[in-house]
This record gives C-alpha cells, sequence and structure tokens, in this order.
C-alpha cells in the first residue's frame, strides 16, 4: 500500500495520483506538481489515501509544495494569457489558410510550453504555424489534434436533458459505448435520438446498461414461444423492461388476442448471455440443486412404489399411484397459488374415472400397500413439479444424468441396508435391470424433463397416465390378453381426457355479442 492523493489540471479531466509526503493536503486544494508536461497547477479531488501500489502508474512523483496565494496569482494570470493567445492562434491559423478549427489554449504553470488543441477532417500541415506562434510567445509550442468527443468536454453544454453535458462536468473518462445498449434499453434507433451534442452515441446510454441486461436476462425475446399460466401458448410481441411484462398474443377461436402477464408467470426457455463467470457458476449451482432434488424424490417415490406390490394387487398400485394427475394440480394451486384452467379440471376428472376402469377391481380395502403408493403418488407428484420448476432453468439432459447418478447412489446404499445382494442374483436379473434402468428410466424420465420445459406441469401428469392405457393395449397387442368392455372403456375415457386438458382456458366461456 502506498499513500497517494489525487489531482486534476482541467475541469472533469483524468485523475493523476501523487505523493503527499509529510503534507497535510485535503481535498479542495491547489498544488505545485511535477508531470511530464512541466510544472503544473492542480486542483486537488482526493484526499490523502492508501492504495495499492498495482492501482497506480510508476514512478509516483511527489507533490512539490501546496500552492500559495502567489500560486494563485500566477494561475489565473496564465487563464488570462491563455485567452489572448486563443484570439492570437486564430489570426496566425487565418492568414496561413488551414482548414482547422481552434478549441482551447493551455499554458502549463511555469510557461515553459504552451498547448494548442484544435480539430480537424484529417491531417493538418502546421509546421509554419508552429514557427510564427513560438516567435509570437517565445516558448515551446505544442499542437495538439483532438475528437469531437474532447472537443465538447472542453467547450461544455447543455444536453437534451436540459443539464449540463455529463463530459464536462464529471466524467473523467469516456465509456466505450455501442448502438448495442440502445438496443437492449428498447430505445429509437433514430440517430438524433440516441446521439449527444457531440455527434456520437450518448454517454448516459452506460450508465444503466447493466441493470438493462440484469432485466432483460429474466425475459423472453420478442417472437419467442412462451407459455401462458393456464397452459396455453402464444407468441412474444414485446416485452416492458422496467415492469417486467410480456406481450403475448394468443390464438383464442381462431381470433389473435392480445394478453400482458407478470414475466415470473410465464414458462420459457431463458436467454442464454456471454457472461461466463457468475452464469457458469448459478447454472452449476441450479443443476447440483435440481439434481439432489430430483433424484432424491425419484428415488423415494420409486422404492415406496416397489414395497406396495407386497401388500396389495397390481391394479390398485397403478390407479393409486398415477392418482399423482390428480395430485399436481392441488398442490400447484394450494401451496405455489397457480391456477388451472376448467378444461384442465374436467380432463382431471375424467382421467381418475378412466384409471379405476382401467386398474382398480376387487375388493374396495385400504390397507398397508394402499397407504404406501399413496405416499408413492405424492411423491410422484412432488417430483413433476420439481422438474418443471428445474427444466426451465437447467439443460434438460444434464438434469436426467444428475437425478438418475443420485438416485443410483441411494438406491445402492439401501440396497446394502436391507438386502444381502449376491452376484448370482444380480447376473440372473440383469435383462429386466438393464430395460428398466436404460428405457423404462432412463430414456422415459429424460425425454419427461425435456418435455416438462414447455408443458403445464398438470398436462404432463395427465399424459405420463397414459403408461396404464399403452399397457392394456400392448397386452391385447402383444401376448393377445383380452381387453375387456371395462378396460376399453377406461382407454377411452383416457384419450378424451387428454383432449380435453389441452383445450384452451376460455373454451366454455359464452362469447359476447358485439
Amino acid at each position: 500500500m502506498v499513500k497517494v492523493i489525487g489531482v486534476r489540471f482541467r475541469r472533469a479531466g483524468k485523475v493523476y495520483y501523487f505523493k503527499p509526503l509529510d503534507m497535510d493536503i485535503t481535498t479542495g486544494m491547489h498544488v505545485i506538481v511535477e508531470t511530464a508536461r512541466g510544472v503544473e497547477y492542480g486542483y486537488v479531488v482526493l484526499g490523502v489515501k492508501d492504495m495499492d501500489e498495482e492501482k497506480v502508474f510508476q514512478p509516483l512523483k511527489p507533490v512539490i509544495r501546496i500552492a500559495t496565494p502567489q500560486d494563485d496569482a500566477v494561475a489565473d494570470e496564465n487563464r488570462q494569457k491563455e485567452k489572448d493567445a486563443f484570439k492570437i492562434c486564430q489570426e496566425k491559423i487565418a492568414k496561413h489558410g488551414l482548414d482547422m478549427k481552434l478549441i482551447d489554449a493551455e499554458y502549463t504553470f511555469d510557461n515553459n510550453k504552451m498547448l494548442f488543441y484544435f480539430t480537424a477532417d484529417g491531417r493538418i500541415d502546421f509546421r509554419e504555424l508552429v514557427k510564427d506562434l513560438a516567435a509570437v510567445f517565445k516558448t515551446r509550442i505544442e499542437l495538439r489534434q483532438i475528437g469531437v468527443r474532447d472537443e465538447t468536454k472542453i467547450l461544455g453544454g447543455i444536453g437534451i436533458c436540459g443539464r449540463p453535458l455529463c463530459c464536462h462536468t464529471y466524467l473523467s473518462e469516456f465509456a466505450p459505448v455501442s448502438i448495442k445498449m440502445a438496443k437492449e434499453q428498447n430505445l429509437s434507433l433514430n440517430p438524433t435520438k440516441i446521439s449527444g451534442v457531440c455527434g456520437r452515441l450518448m454517454c448516459c446510454l452506460k450508465n444503466e446498461q447493466e441493470t438493462y441486461e440484469y432485466l432483460n436476462r429474466k425475459l423472453p425475446g420478442v417472437g419467442d414461444i412462451v407459455t401462458l399460466p393456464d397452459g396455453m401458448k402464444g407468441e412474444v410481441s414485446g416485452v416492458n423492461v422496467l415492469r417486467q411484462l410480456v406481450k403475448v398474443l394468443v390464438d383464442v377461436n381462431d381470433e389473435k388476442e392480445m394478453r400482458e402477464c407478470p414475466v415470473e408467470e410465464l414458462k420459457f426457455k431463458p436467454k442464454h448471455k456471454k457472461e461466463k463467470g457468475k452464469e457458469k457458476k448459478k447454472d452449476r449451482k441450479s443443476l447440483i440443486a435440481g439434481g439432489l432434488v430430483c433424484g432424491t424424490v425419484l428415488c423415494v417415490s420409486s422404492n415406496l412404489q416397489q414395497a406396495a406390490f407386497a401388500y396389495t394387487t397390481v391394479g390398485k398400485v397403478g390407479f393409486i399411484t398415477a392418482l399423482y394427475m390428480l395430485l399436481v394440480p392441488i398442490i400447484s394451486l394450494v401451496f405455489f397459488k397457480k391456477r388451472v384452467s376448467l378444461p384442465v379440471w374436467i380432463g382431471v376428472g375424467l382421467g381418475v374415472v378412466g384409471l379405476y376402469l382401467l386398474c382398480a377391481g376387487g375388493k374396495a380395502t385400504f390397507g398397508k400397500g394402499e397407504l404406501l403408493a399413496l405416499a408413492c403418488s405424492v411423491g410422484f407428484a412432488i417430483h413433476i413439479l420439481v422438474i418443471d420448476k428445474y427444466s426451465a432453468i437447467v439443460d434438460g439432459v444434464k438434469l436426467s444424468c444428475a437425478q438418475f447418478f443420485v438416485s443410483g447412489i441411494i438406491s445402492v446404499i439401501l440396497m446394502f441396508i436391507f438386502e444381502k445382494p449376491s452376484i448370482h442374483a444380480i447376473m440372473s436379473a440383469a435383462p429386466y435391470l438393464l430395460y428398466t434402468g436404460i428405457l423404462s428410466c432412463g430414456v422415459a424420465f429424460t425425454f419427461q424433463t425435456l418435455g416438462q420445459r414447455d408443458s403445464d406441469p398438470t398436462v404432463a401428469s395427465l399424459l405420463l397416465c397414459l403408461e396404464s392405457v399403452f399397457a392394456v393395449i400392448f397386452a391385447w397387442v402383444l401376448i393377445d390378453q383380452k381387453m375387456s368392455v371395462r378396460e376399453l372403456s377406461g382407454c377411452i375415457i383416457m384419450f378424451v381426457a387428454i383432449v380435453l386438458a389441452q383445450l384452451p382456458a376460455d373454451v366454455f366461456k359464452k362469447k359476447q355479442k358485439v
């Protein structure tokens, strides 16, 4: 660490650091320092402060002295002499017929050098001009060509906001500004509206850029397909960045309808920004969290289902387990305040009836097996909702791999605790284990994760319940198992339920006559 003070030589100019030595220097004082241009009279904008040596350009020069009243008088005299020099230089420029615009004249404190700032469209041969000026002022002459932004910074002015220009009042350095910033902030791309006095893009576009980048990261893009709270899909036609509202164009009864929804109520694939550091770390945390939660819930639910088979019939386990299609909308409504449309509720109700006709039979008892199956159903309902949450923010394939890894680890631990596995038993069951692990679990649950990214969880639960329908159909086709009238009715009702769940939310509403 090194003690420094910050000094400016021009209004809103760059801050330079110097060693204060043992001087009691505070903000607002004037000091005499040595620079590359010579001895200078500067204004202290930063009092004595400890700073890392890496942040300070070396070698760090010391302050010569605190400005005295005599130094102040010399500085005032130089300001007056600069005005006279400016007029003389303008006359010389006109005399030589040079195509250049003089902006400012500046004396160093010791009058060892005089600087003239100018703008020009191209290169200017000012050698003869320098000779004339040197003959008049009897000192070293430096002509420095500057850009339009530096010109505006020196001259100052009033911006379109009605306030003095930022560059002239407080900006010490120009920040890079691009047209992309205007696009991010939904500003007009008309150059006259987003350009400053200098004719370049306004520096103030940089002020709110980070905020807009953060807010835009949460919003879908115009033209993206999003899913509304009622399950309907539509195309984004516009966004309100500051209010975080999204205008969605949906088809309702062959008519286009505009709806405005808060972004947190919509489902869509979030934008991927080029920021790698924090974003990658955040994605990694979400993947780990999603894998742990999904894998644990999947493992517990699957084991509860296997345990239920030992105490009750397969049909009852199948029926009670599939009741998650009823539990999903109930849990969504109670815990997440997510409304479910009327067609979906009707579809769920019919689905329960269809499942009963397919699976349920025998005596209506409720024992240990049924209780385990009910717990399994709750677990699968939670699994669907958890998948719904993480599939929108994490890659589906990665999430599936993570949950299978977690579920596999937990299952292995449980196997050694409750069972005594043998190599012979594992090899005998190898074909069944491979089918169950790869196709029934691996492929199926991966497709579920990918599909739920763009689907409502309640509709997804209905579609997943079709496994009972396909089980009956494949049993009829592949192993010639006869399908009863009851089972056929259950299949038909299940398919009707799925169709109803896909209908628009307002399908049962009466149309108002215009």
